[in-house]
C-alpha cells in the first residue's frame, strides 16, 4: 500500500461535490481514505493573480492508502472528477465542481503526462499546504526532507484569505 496525499477543490455546489467525491474515494478499489482535513475555503484568483469574479474554492486535504500504481490511481480520480460534472479546459483557472490533485505519492519523485508529482503548488501556495499539514504534520517532503508542518508554517505570512470551516 502506497500513502497518498491529495487535494480537493470545487467551487461549484462545493459541499455537495466534495462530500459524494469523499464517498466516491472512500469506495475505490483498493484503497481507503485514512484521514480527511477541515475544510478551507478561498477566495478563486484569476491567470493575473488577482480575484477572479466566481465564487470561492473550497479545499480539502485527504490522505488515502491503495494498492493503485500511479496510472490507476489517476484514471481513477478522473473519473470521479467526470461523474461530478468536471469537464477538463485549457483554461486551469475556470470555475469547477470537483477538482482532484495528487499532490503526494508515497515518497516519489515524478512526471505523468506533464503533471509533476509532488504538486509544486506545495512549496509555494499556503491553500495546498495549510489543509496538507493539518492531516499529515510530519509528512516529508521527498526532495526537500522539510516536513510538510515546516513549509506550511514558512507560508503562514502568505497573503492570502482563508477561512477554515
Amino acid at each position: 500500500m502506497t500513502d497518498v496525499l491529495l487535494l480537493l477543490g470545487s467551487n461549484i455546489e462545493p459541499a455537495v461535490n466534495l462530500r459524494s467525491a469523499l464517498q466516491a474515494l472512500d469506495g475505490m478499489p483498493v484503497s481507503h481514505v485514512v484521514a480527511v482535513s477541515a475544510t478551507y475555503v478561498t477566495p478563486a484568483i484569476g491567470a493575473d493573480g488577482e480575484r477572479a469574479d466566481q465564487p470561492d474554492f473550497h479545499n480539502v486535504a485527504v490522505q488515502m492508502q491503495t494498492a493503485l500504481d500511479i496510472h490507476d490511481l489517476r484514471r481513477q480520480l478522473r473519473q470521479i472528477e467526470s461523474q461530478h460534472g468536471r469537464v477538463r479546459t485549457h483554461d486551469k483557472f475556470a470555475a469547477r465542481p470537483l477538482d482532484i490533485d495528487i499532490t503526494f505519492f508515497g515518497q516519489s519523485t515524478l512526471t505523468i503526462d506533464g503533471t509533476e508529482i509532488p504538486d509544486p503548488d506545495v512549496e509555494q501556495q499556503a491553500y495546498v499546504v495549510i489543509p496538507l499539514a493539518e492531516i499529515a504534520p510530519d509528512w516529508r517532503h521527498p526532495q526537500t526532507g522539510q516536513r510538510l508542518r515546516q513549509i506550511a508554517d514558512g507560508l503562514a505570512n502568505q497573503e492570502m484569505e482563508f477561512v477554515r470551516i
